[in-house]
């Protein structure tokens, strides 16, 4: 079959609000999340049918493995095996989400495969059994289906979307460094923590487009064991504040941080923050929030951006 290849941008994430609230038997940690997208930093993935079987991956990021080890990877297994199809895939990624750094760009990769394939493949699949495979890949994954704010519950893959009435100004830093979910939410419970804000409090800001008062209510329970291990973070969290974010917090399980900014303000954040440090930083002038949803489409490769990334 031939078909021109199809693409997708997949946008990034962060935790407005992360708290634990148990644990499974499976290991696995029961918690309440609220999801913002991040459309403007994103991962483009493409997908091409090749006239052999098997799974091809191509990425521009040397650190991202383009074996079993990739979620795109294990996301075409899974829909191969789901929808009872040969794979017959090649898939390329354009890595702008920086890796393993609390913003779900992994996660969003895979997310992007699946619905790529079920595209090429005539919707084959209902949303159901992607929403199915998704959670099996990942607790994040299934939230990249659809990115729409949201709270999430269970693992982070109960999704219920919420309003979100204007778009927050955010900066988002990465240091370059990535840091071990596995090892975030083992050490959580192992520095004292302040009480968590109201959950409601802050759906009902995000519901009024009250950015003040949405800051006020973030929350983030694994960022003081981060913070500990990783003395960077507190200082960059300290920087955004001082440049004036009305928050500031540890995106996931870090590395990545992100600040709140009043409205107009992110642009001049972003500068005073990337001049505070002697370092190389990822720094991001981004809008958080609701966005169209985004459909696989036929198109050349680099479509443009305005992403905004200082080294």
């Amino acid at each position: 079959m031939f078909m021109a290849p199809l693409f997708l941008n997949t946008p990034a994430k962060t935790n407005l609000f992360l708290d634990i609230t148990g644990k499974r038997a499976d290991g696995y940690h029961e918690l309440v999340t609220v999801f913002l997208p991040l459309a403007e930093l994103s991962d483009q993935v493409s997908l091409e049918i090749v006239p052999r079987e098997g799974i091809e991956l191509a990425c521009t990021a040397v650190e991202v493995p383009v074996d079993k080890r990739n979620l795109v990877w294990r996301a075409a297994q899974a829909f191969a095996a789901a929808a009872h199809l040969p794979p017959t895939w090649r898939f390329r990624i354009e890595k702008r989400i920086p890796v393993a750094g609390g913003l779900g760009g992994g996660s969003s990769d895979a997310a992007a495969a699946l619905l790529l394939l079920n595209r090429a493949h005539g919707d084959i699949l209902t949303k159901a059994v992607l929403h199915e495979l998704a959670a099996r890949l990942g607790a994040d994954v299934p939230f990249f289906l659809d990115p729409v704010p949201a709270v999430a519950t269970g693992i982070g893959d109960v999704l219920r979307p919420i309003p979100c009435a204007a778009p927050l100004d955010l900066v988002v830093v990465n240091p370059g460094f990535p840091i071990s979910t596995a090892w975030a939410y083992r050490h959580w419970a192992d520095v004292p923590r302040p009480v968590a804000p109201k959950l409601e409090a802050l759906l009902a800001a995000l519901a009024a487009g009250d950015p003040v008062a949405a800051a006020a209510h973030t929350w983030n329970v694994l960022e003081p064991a981060v913070c500990r291990k990783f003395p960077l973070l507190a200082m960059l969290l300290d920087g955004l504040r001082d440049e004036g974010c009305l928050a500031a917090h540890v995106s996931g399980s870090g590395a990545s941080v992100y600040g709140i900014c009043a409205p107009g303000r992110a642009e001049a954040v972003k500068a005073g923050i990337s001049g505070c440090f002697e370092m190389p930083l990822r720094v991001f002038a981004l809008h958080g929030g609701n966005i169209q949803p985004a459909l696989p489409w036929s198109h050349p490769a680099g479509t443009s951006s305005n992403q905004k990334d200082v080294a």
